[in-house]
């Protein structure tokens, strides 16, 4: 997977829910990993990751956990939004990187082999 920093895919708009997201690589889903208790995104939404994953399944039922990306050329790339209280909210792009790219992939089913921050 490839991670994105700097709102790559567009700035969203509402709710950032993560910051500081550091992934091991054995987490199942993105809320695994570790992250601040606190969200503290100085520039808003210009900070929001994105991740490029490598194949398919994409669910976007708003469950609590859940992780979509929009706004990508294709469905394996985009924004990353996460869905807490029935809300989709964004996540800031603090500490982000090809680790915590993969678990959003493996979250949603996508192959993720390969690596890189772009």
């Amino acid at each position: 997977a490839v991670a994105f920093s700097n709102a790559h895919f567009g700035a969203g708009i509402g709710s950032t829910f993560l910051d500081d997201v550091i992934c091991s690589g054995s987490e199942l889903s993105l809320l695994d990993c570790t992250r601040a208790s606190t969200v503290y995104c100085y520039t808003g939404h210009q900070e929001d990751a994105g991740v490029r994953c490598f194949i398919d399944t994409l669910g976007t039922n708003c469950t609590y956990g859940a992780v979509q990306l929009v706004e990508g050329t294709t469905q394996y790339e985009g924004r990353v939004e996460v869905c807490i209280n029935n809300q989709w909210g964004t996540v800031c792009d603090s500490s982000w990187d090809s680790t915590d790219a993969t678990t959003v992939c493996k979250q949603l089913g996508y192959a993720y082999t390969g690596s890189g921050i772009a």
